[in-house]
């Protein structure tokens, strides 16, 4: 009875608290106090992934939720930065309920970006945030490369300059070329640019493919272009932004005479851009891989057009062979291709797909040169595991200039590319090395050996890696105005991912046959003079999207500047303060060869040589003097290329 008596009053005791709201227990949980919401916002912080220029990203959520016991009145729901937000939640936010803040990143500049998203609003502690952070990077318009599926060919290969950008292909009809605008315009935003490997890739792809309409895009008209460039039309380079040729007068040394001429090259980066604004560093590199370039480009795609046009009849048996001359033929008279084709085939001698073209064409001066192109290609245990050696000779008759382009892929984000080219007496046969690249010790070049190397991502939309190039003038044994022999003039370059990149320049004393060859030994401030110092020259650079070329910093300096004497430094008395006898250069570039004193420019322009006695101006190269300029690029993030 006890035992029923006391469930009873039990039951009404809690009827009792419910009812009033009251009676008190130390394990129920504590409630808000009455008429108070709660707001908070999860997660407390958002990152994003690295994002390109001028495109949007996918969305990430916030929740807002409102913990307490009356509504939550909402003021404003804003995102700062880079950042933008759309959300459910109205004016209110009812107690208990929560509603979803989505977030997107669309960076205007490259680099790390930081924002917000607040949430005014009536609950204490107002207003509410988040944290919001992202990267920009270039929008150079390839988030990939455009993979060609085939085992018998090098899938996302192409030699190009890194920091090359063109104007972004059309889209296409055919199946392959769709996916590889899609993919080289990157994310879901668009761009008007994209890198120069990213078009070219996606050429081969459409080649490959054999149903792209886009007439850019053939390889009659890649080849008609390729073929009528004249093998000497070798020249500086057009904007003479780097190493141009300069006036002077009483040069402080005493080795030149009064009134004359250093000739070009005799500097590296003079201007900081070309006329277009595209930083000088980037302008020459992109200058001298033109010419490589475009005749592995036209290779690959002879090679590319066969391996379609040969359809089932292509050679997969060892001694297997087939003949695309005539088809090449007719595609090329379809097209009104000045060429004239000799032979065009592919075989397979178990190991490697061997591709070969001969034909002539005119050149632009009307003289007929000679063409002989090939590729061959060992395939790997998958499509991302190759490698092989383009090689191509044009002979006008007066010049063989030949040249090879070795790659070796070793996985999906890496490649290896190793360029050489030079001149040769027509129809001289150049020696080839155990790889089947151009042998640089070969006696018979005689002029402009250059060699590329470049280890890089092909898959990443800022190519990161790093680039060399190296060029000797003249042949072994040989020297030149000012030329100790051996002497390389030195271009490296390191592009870390995220649309910057530094370049370097100077000299090597390594010939260009040697295992050191390609680093930068110091700095000529005057060539002829035969007297180096342990500098270089720098240049930070950077994307800009908008124009879609590479332009100096606006963040770092470079250091370029140096005085053009053999010591790199003059005397106060030297420089030119209004004293006719006080030596002077050409500063803008634009004087004749006369004895006239050029005015000095007010305020002097930010690329003129340094004034040692200025503050404004000071002698300015990369390096401290003493230590190897090498060492201190490498401490920046460099490291070399594999050139075999």
């Amino acid at each position: 009875m006890f035992s029923r008596l006391h469930r009873t009053l039990a039951v009404l005791m809690l009827a009792c608290c419910l009812f009033v709201g009251g009676c008190s227990n130390s394990s129920s949980p504590t409630t808000p106090s009455p008429g108070a919401p709660q707001a908070s916002l999860s997660p407390a912080a958002l990152s994003f992934a690295g994002q390109s220029l001028g495109t949007t990203s996918a969305t990430h959520a916030l929740t807002l939720s409102n913990g307490g016991t009356a509504a939550l009145t909402i003021t404003s729901i804003a995102a700062s930065g880079d950042f933008a937000q759309t959300n459910t939640c109205g004016s209110t936010v009812a107690a208990g309920g929560s509603c979803t803040i989505s977030v997107t990143f669309a960076p205007t500049v490259v680099g790390t970006r930081n924002g917000s998203v607040s949430v005014t609003d009536n609950a204490s502690g107002s207003p509410h945030s988040a944290s919001l952070s992202g990267s920009g990077i270039a929008s150079t318009g390839t988030a990939g490369c455009a993979e060609t599926g085939t085992s018998n060919f090098p899938g996302c290969f192409s030699l190009s300059s890194p920091t090359a950008l063109v104007a972004a292909a059309s889209q296409s009809s055919s199946r392959k070329a769709k996916r590889a605008a899609r993919l080289h315009r990157q994310g879901t935003g668009s761009s008007s640019f994209q890198t120069q490997f990213a078009a070219q890739t996606a050429q081969i792809a459409a080649l490959l493919d054999g149903t792209d309409p886009n007439p850019g895009q053939t390889l009659a008209t890649l080849g008609g272009a390729v073929i009528d460039t004249t093998v000497g039309n070798i020249s500086p380079s057009p904007d003479f932004c780097f190493g141009p040729a300069m006036y002077y007068a009483n040069d402080p040394d005493g080795i030149s005479n009064s009134t004359g001429r250093w000739p070009p090259g005799d500097f590296g980066i003079w201007l900081p851009t070309d006329t277009q604004g595209q930083a000088c560093s980037a302008a020459e590199l992109n200058y001298l891989l033109t010419s490589d370039s475009g005749k592995t480009q036209l290779t690959l795609a002879i090679a590319a057009e066969v391996q379609y046009l040969a359809g089932a009849n292509f050679p997969t048996t060892a001694g297997a062979s087939y003949d695309a001359t005539s088809a090449i033929v007719q595609l090329f008279s379809n097209a009104g291709a000045p060429a004239s084709i000799t032979s065009v085939t592919v075989s397979f001698d178990g190991t490697r797909y061997l591709y070969g073209a001969q034909f002539s064409a005119p050149n632009v001066m009307a003289e007929t040169t000679a063409c002989t192109l090939s590729l061959k290609h060992t395939p790997g245990a998958d499509p991302y595991s190759y490698s092989g050696v383009a090689q191509y000779g044009f002979d006008d008759g007066t010049n063989l200039l030949a040249g090879t382009t070795r790659y070796q892929r070793t996985s999906q984000t890496h490649l290896d590319i190793s360029a050489r080219d030079s001149f040769y007496p027509t129809g001289s046969t150049p020696l080839l090395d155990a790889n089947g690249e151009l042998d640089p010790s070969d006696p018979n070049f005689y002029m402009r050996f250059s060699r590329v190397g470049a280890s890089f991502d092909p898959t990443s939309a800022t190519i990161p890696g790093s680039f060399l190039y190296v060029l000797q003038i003249n042949t072994q044994g040989a020297s030149g105005p000012g030329l100790a022999q051996g002497l390389t003039d030195v271009l490296q370059l390191v592009l870390p991912g995220d649309g910057t990149g530094s370049a370097f320049y100077g000299f090597g004393g390594a010939a260009i046959d040697q295992p050191l060859v390609g680093t930068i030994d110091d700095m000529y401030c005057l060539r002829e003079s035969g007297v180096s110092r342990t500098y270089a020259q720098f240049q930070p650079i950077g994307y800009n999207s908008s124009d879609g070329q590479y332009e100096p910093s606006l963040t770092l300096a470079a250091q370029i500047r140096f005085a053009p004497t053999s010591t790199c430094t003059w005397t106060v008395a030297q420089w030119n303060n209004g004293d006719p006898s006080g030596f002077w250069y050409d500063r803008t570039l634009q004087y004749s060869n006369s004895q006239s004193q050029p005015t000095t420019p007010n305020p002097i322009p930010e690329n003129v040589v340094a004034d040692p006695a200025s503050s404004d101006y000071p002698f300015n190269l990369f390096g401290d003097g003493a230590t190897q300029p090498q060492t201190l690029i490498d401490a920046q993030g460099y490291t070399f290329p594999v050139l075999y």
